[in-house]
């Protein structure tokens, strides 16, 4: 998030002169810490931060010792970056320097540049301090500071941008330097603004949205330039901000985890370089190919309503391809879209025809964390991280101006439209989940022990209009068991395990077998123990009760839990002795 001033601000108005005891003819200032009484001799200051004159004490972190008063040198005009360096009577006082005007939405307030948005004492506008328990953050008071921002003096700030607190509260850079992942540095790069001082991804921060001091309201956040209500896409709400955690180095892989200043993020894990074709743009390996904040190359954002299509903006999404947060995305591949956009892979996970998996398949490769065909893709022709130049194509693994051996352009890319599962017959025809393209038409692939039946993938073990086969209906009585009919009337089940003290192995009930069922877990654990079986109702692992009050489990209770009262994916039972307690598990 964006921030202009922190700790200093946090006195911005008041700030020049916080007493640190007196050396007058009154008592000397005392010994008291910030915010002590200060002396009351004649010269005492009403705020005192440990006298001078009694054992003086270190002003807060960000203030500086200007004779008895503690003072913000990066925003006081009357110290304006050293003691004693005072502003004309035109000037303003920002970064710790003298200037006309505040800049990079900073705001003047009684001759201090200050960010209306972190500053306690003038949070919203000039003049509307805080509560003494409070901070500031997007120009609200609140009690807490989140979306990774860091409580610096009372000001929420990022420390990965705001040049007062760069890199932790109170490291503050040098007049002519600005603040980029948390290190002072003297330019922006990788395509962030320089909004006083701070670089700023205005496609992201709600205090800068689309322009430094274009600040969004309370309830808004900013989403590629723009203010709006919520992140959509997949992105994720950090702060007012919507991020890719995928790639943003302040908040990698989740808000408020911030990558070292050498670091970058990729995938949502921080990393020393981008790998794969993707580009360094402050920080975010991103791919220019198609990422809305910087289409085409670092910092070309594209504007409202526009999407980043094969590196150049534009209002519509081809080939196949779909849009995910202004991005022009082949779910097939993407694995922060893997199969719809914000369906992200865990980590060690791939992307391989819009389903997450351990590898690539079908003769794909692996390319920073997507399977891509390097014969025909553009961003990896031949290979991982060789790109086409604008123009051309990539066919055979080579690059072209026009497709050859039988392949088809489709959105920049040379496909076989009788393979391409994204391009099945013609370009932009996807084929669903589970079909693979055969002859340029999608035909259903059956996984996980289940049958092509029609236009269908079924389990013939339980189906009851095909059981045991292709369209063996049940009657209406009737329940399919094992790929076998079975009278509706009772089914048995085998509980599980064998540490039953009655030496049952099963229980009995009427079909189908339903893991939510506190009737049937009841069935199943009497069946077991031979006794009174009572609702567990808290967690299953935790403390509950029965017959007895909360906790007090007594030696011959029997509990069980089912799937929506338990943790884990199926129900428990579980018996309490003098010696020991038995557990299972039942409706696996």
């Amino acid at each position: 998030m964006t921030v202009m001033r922190s700790a200093g601000a946090a006195l911005a108005l008041g700030i020049a002169l916080v007493g640190c005891g007196d050396d007058g003819s009154g008592a000397s200032g005392g010994t008291g810490g910030l915010g002590g009484a200060g002396g009351d001799g004649a010269g005492g200051s009403a705020i005192d931060v440990g006298g001078q004159g009694g054992g003086a004490e270190a002003c807060p972190v960000g203030l500086e010792s200007c004779g008895d008063a503690c003072v913000a040198t990066t925003v006081d005009p009357a110290h304006c970056g050293g003691c004693d360096v005072a502003c004309g009577a035109e000037e303003v006082c920002q970064n710790g320097a003298c200037a006309f005007e505040c800049v990079g939405g900073a705001t003047d307030c009684n001759g201090s540049c200050v960010s209306t948005s972190t500053d306690p004492a003038n949070c919203g506008g000039c003049g509307i301090p805080c509560g003494p328990e409070e901070v500031c953050q997007n120009g609200t008071c609140t009690f807490s500071c989140v979306g990774g921002a860091k409580d610096c003096g009372g000001a929420c700030v990022s420390t990965s941008t705001d040049p007062a607190n760069c890199g932790g509260c109170g490291n503050v850079c040098g007049p002519e330097q600005v603040c980029q992942n948390g290190s002072c540095a003297f330019i922006c790069v990788g395509g962030t603004t320089d909004c006083g001082g701070a670089c700023i991804e205005i496609g992201t921060d709600p205090a800068n949205c689309g322009g430094c001091g274009n600040a969004c309201g309370p309830e808004e956040v900013c989403q590629n330039g723009t203010c709006t209500f919520t992140c959509v896409g997949g992105a994720t709400d950090c702060g007012g901000a919507c991020v890719d955690v995928g790639t943003d180095p302040a908040n990698c892989g989740g808000c408020g985890n911030a990558c070292d200043p050498e670091e970058v993020c990729q995938d949502g894990t921080c990393t020393f370089t981008c790998v794969g074709g993707a580009t360094d743009c402050g920080g975010a390996c991103v791919d220019v190919m198609n990422d809305p904040n910087h289409c085409g190359g670092c910092g070309g954002v594209c504007a409202l309503g526009e999407i980043c299509n094969a590196g150049v903006c534009d209002l519509v999404c081809t080939g196949g391809s779909l849009e995910c947060n202004g991005a022009c995305t082949n779910t097939n591949t993407d694995p922060a879209n893997c199969g719809g956009c914000g369906n992200a892979c865990a980590a060690g996970e791939i992307c391989s025809n819009g389903a997450c998996d351990l590898q690539c398949t079908g003769g794909s490769t692996e390319c920073n964390g997507a399977c891509v065909n390097t014969s025909n893709d553009s961003s990896n022709c031949g290979g991982c991280g060789t790109p086409c130049p604008s123009g051309q194509v990539c066919s055979n693994g080579a690059c072209d101006l026009q497709c050859t051996g039988g392949t088809t352009e489709c959105n920049g890319l040379c496909v076989n439209p009788s393979l391409d599962t994204s391009n099945c017959g013609g370009c932009g025809t996807v084929c669903s989940a589970g079909q693979i393209c055969n002859n340029g038409n999608c035909d259903l692939v059956c996984t996980g022990g289940t049958s092509e039946c029609g236009n269908a993938c079924v389990d013939l073990d339980n189906d009851p209009d095909n059981c045991g086969g292709c369209g063996t209906t049940c009657a209406d009585d009737e329940a399919c068991v094992n790929g076998a009919c079975q009278d509706l009337a009772v089914v048995c089940h085998d509980i599980g395990y064998n540490q039953c003290p009655t030496g049952a192995t099963s229980f009995c009930v009427p079909p189908p077998l339903d893991p939510t069922s506190s009737a049937q877990a009841k069935i199943a654990c009497e069946a077991c123990y031979g006794a009174p079986c009572y609702l567990e109702t808290a967690d299953c692992a935790g403390p509950g009760w029965g017959p007895n009050p909360a906790g007090a489990y007594e030696c011959g209770d029997a509990y069980f839990g089912y799937t929506t009262g338990c943790s884990g994916d199926d129900g428990r039972v579980w018996y309490i002795c003098s010696s020991y307690t038995t557990y299972g598990h039942w409706g696996k």
